[in-house]
């Protein structure tokens, strides 16, 4: 082989350095024809949205240059900052942003570099970073335009812009802040948000911003187009929840004011569940129930619950609309299972959370009770004995009101300082608990154990309580479809009938629930809605009160006990009269009224000798709250009345025709007053059962009350209504 000589390798060299240097200054004039071209592109092609999409496509076919080749010198990778600088520099739009289809490479861009494009024209403005400060320095020059000294007028933390949407439990609002050195600016307050802004950049101290007002308008600019992002809205809200159509306020939204209780629900909201998972618990939930009516009610009431606020809110238009969302009321002693069941079937299903409200939540100022409106379901207070004044009025307007303000005012000036907002009902369980107005409580279910037989169910609860979230996520996750399936049903929205169609409501939702995977649920078929918090309060009390006075009262002659019920039967008994001078020594007398009815008549002197355990009862007042009258009654041995508590005994001990019979005659009375009116006041049927059959007044009500929810309705206080037929027939 003929070896070359170094004369051919100089030439070949040559050649080949002559070809490189073609193909190089080729690619840089092309390099540089796209930086040109860039900056034509930008010129005509509009900017939507403050964005400006640079399409390969369209750029080379637009110019009649082949893409390949443009790809060969923008590789996949390449930096292409130099093309972005063009084209935000052309556009002359404060914080445009540049995007990229085609082309595939990094842009490193720094806060200076964009700040000195869009200030160019303003040669005293200086962009100095510090870590992530970023300051701002006026430039002072001299008559010959040398820089003499520099003052700094702006410095600030990387700042963001919030396009919000948020819902303030009544209606949308929108909403646009600049969060700038953790100061908030309403870009939608006109007035102000430009004072805010520099208020906000603006050095401390004494410092006259006038004459550097167009170097802020500058900086202003800037920030807004740099960090707007108009496509990001965040949804905020002040209470989760279902507000009606379109106002579904649940997954995807912030909660303004966090707390433990808020964040459970919203863990719930984002809980992942598998179908399988949804059927097993409704199966395991079916075998919690069996035929247990009671815990069934709670549970028909709770689902009915998260659509109070739309069911009750004249707003929506609907026909299908309530006048009363009743509140609920579960009686029973401590240790048979109410918290437990109240847990399962409402605060784990809806809330996610074992924690209950106490006495103790609603002590002190309302604010306490206003922060925990989080979410529009109802608050849960176990063992609750009583509502503090203050709040009994805001309870009777959201038992018929989807929402209750209270404003605190300034007593300095007169004015409105702050409003809360109530819009929770309440579910209270307790053995114990006083309120005697009415018209509150005309606004609740009383639900009372002892009127149901309850079984022991512990262990099925146990594995429920952690799969009772997971069925509550798929609740919230459908709650649209439920609520059109609500839709459908026909309901009376009068108050008279509130009771029967929050149950109604439940028990069709917790039958489409169950529906929806194959699995059939059996209603609650007797509702009895109690006698009365008020009824079972003083008639506790009461029971308490004679059974203790009974055992003071006893005494023994020839063999035999006596107490001062012989008494009462036979008073003429010159013997029996022992037993009322030995109450006597105890400050306990029996006196009758004007119509011939015993009384214990108690004095705070009688009061030391009694027990009255679980009533709390530890003064004579207390009575009050009960039910009782206390007045100055005058005793033997005292010169001037004494105050006294009369509670009655006479009707205890009355003998009376067979139960069965009167109820038979309270129902044909019914009858001949339903003829010519719906509803019959109490009065009326006592007066006519005293007249026509001898009947005592306190007998006829006894029985009426028992009559409740199996062949009576009371829709409301003093007042009662036949049922047309069975009860459950009529809701199901």
């Amino acid at each position: 082989m003929r070896s070359i000589s170094q004369v051919q390798k100089d030439v070949l060299i040559k050649e080949a350095q002559k070809e490189l240097a073609e193909k190089s200054a080729k690619r840089i004039e092309l390099i540089e024809k796209v930086w040109d071209l860039s900056e034509k592109y930008a010129a005509e092609k509009k900017v939507v949205d403050n964005i400006f999409i640079f399409d390969l496509d369209e750029f080379s076919e637009k110019y009649e240059l082949k893409k390949e080749h443009i790809l060969e010198v923008f590789p996949k990778g390449s930096d292409l900052t130099s093309i972005y600088h063009r084209v935000y520099k052309t556009l002359k739009i404060p914080g445009v942003k540049v995007e990229f289809k085609g082309l595939e490479g990094t842009v490193e861009i720094s806060e200076r570099s964009l700040f000195k494009e869009i200030c160019e024209e303003s040669r005293n403005l200086e962009f100095n970073e510090i870590k992530n400060l970023y300051a701002i320095e006026y430039l002072i020059r001299d008559e010959g335009d040398r820089i003499k000294d520099s003052k700094a007028i702006a410095a600030y933390t990387k700042p963001k812009i919030e396009n919000v949407t948020y819902f303030n439990g009544r209606t949308f609002e929108t909403q646009k802040k600049l969060i700038i050195k953790d100061n908030e600016i309403d870009l939608n307050d006109e007035i102000s948000y430009f004072d805010n802004f520099i208020t906000a950049v603006k050095p401390s101290g004494n410092f006259n911003y006038i004459k550097f007002l167009n170097e802020y308008g500058r900086i202003y600019d800037y920030i807004i187009k740099r960090y707007d992002d108009t496509k990001k809205v965040i949804k905020r809200t002040v209470a989760y929840g279902y507000y009606g159509k379109d106002k579904i306020i649940l997954n995807g939204w912030e909660l303004q004011k966090e707390s433990l209780r808020a964040r459970d629900f919203k863990k719930m909201l984002s809980m992942k569940y598998k179908r399988d998972e949804i059927k097993d618990t409704l199966e395991l939930l079916k075998e919690y129930f069996g035929a247990e009516d009671f815990t069934k009610i709670i549970f028909e009431y709770s689902l009915s619950s998260l659509f109070r606020y739309d069911l009750l809110n004249k707003e929506t238009g609907k026909t299908k609309r309530l006048d009363k969302f009743p509140y609920l009321l579960i009686i029973g002693k401590q240790g048979i299972g109410k918290t437990a069941r109240m847990n399962i079937v409402f605060n784990k299903l809806l809330l996610n959370t074992t924690d209950t409200y106490s006495n103790d939540d609603l002590k002190g100022s309302i604010a306490k009770l206003a922060k925990e409106q989080y979410v529009n379901l109802p608050m849960w207070f176990d063992e609750l004995k009583e509502f503090p004044e203050r709040l009994v009025d805001i309870l009777k307007q959201i038992g018929t009101k989807d929402e209750a303000i209270i404003t605190r005012g300034n007593k300095e000036t007169e004015k409105e300082d702050y409003n809360f907002l109530l819009r929770r009902p309440f579910i209270i369980s307790t053995n114990q608990f006083r309120e005697f107005d009415p018209a509150l409580v005309d606004r609740f279910i009383v639900l009372s154990a002892y009127d149901y037989d309850l079984v022991n169910n512990e262990q099925i609860g146990n594995k429920l309580l952690d799969k009772m979230p997971l069925l509550g996520a798929y609740i919230y996750k459908n709650i649209e479809k439920i609520k059109e399936h609500v839709d459908t049903l026909e309901f009376d929205s009068s108050r008279e009938n509130a009771n029967d169609n929050v149950i109604m409501i439940g028990r069709e939702i917790a039958k489409f629930i169950f529906k929806e995977f194959e699995l059939e649920y059996e209603p609650s078929k007797t509702i009895v809605y109690g006698n009365s918090n008020i009824y079972t309060s003083k008639d506790s009390v009461k029971k308490s009160v004679i059974k203790e006075v009974l055992k003071l009262s006893e005494w023994v002659e020839s063999g035999i006990k006596y107490n001062i019920l012989d008494y009462i039967a036979e008073p003429e008994g010159a013997n029996y009269f022992v037993g009322v001078k030995q109450l006597e020594k105890y400050g306990i007398y029996i006196k009758k009224d004007k119509i011939e009815n015993y009384h214990i008549v108690l004095t705070a002197k009688g009061l030391n000798f009694i027990e009255l355990g679980d009533t709390g009862i530890k003064t004579l007042s207390e009575f009050n709250a009960h039910g009782f009258e206390v007045k100055a009654t005058r005793v033997l041995g005292t010169k001037k009345p004494q105050k006294a508590v009369w509670i009655p005994i006479t009707e205890e001990f009355t003998e009376h025709p067979d139960d069965q019979i009167i109820s038979e005659i309270i129902v044909d009375t019914m009858k001949e007053f339903q003829e010519e009116k719906d509803h019959v006041h109490e009065a009326e049927i006592t007066l006519k059962l005293e007249l026509a059959h001898g009947i005592p007044k306190e007998k006829s009500l006894e029985l009426l009350e028992n009559m409740v929810g199996k062949i009576v309705v009371k829709p409301k206080e003093y007042l009662y209504k036949l049922i047309e037929r069975p009860i459950q027939e009529k809701l199901e």
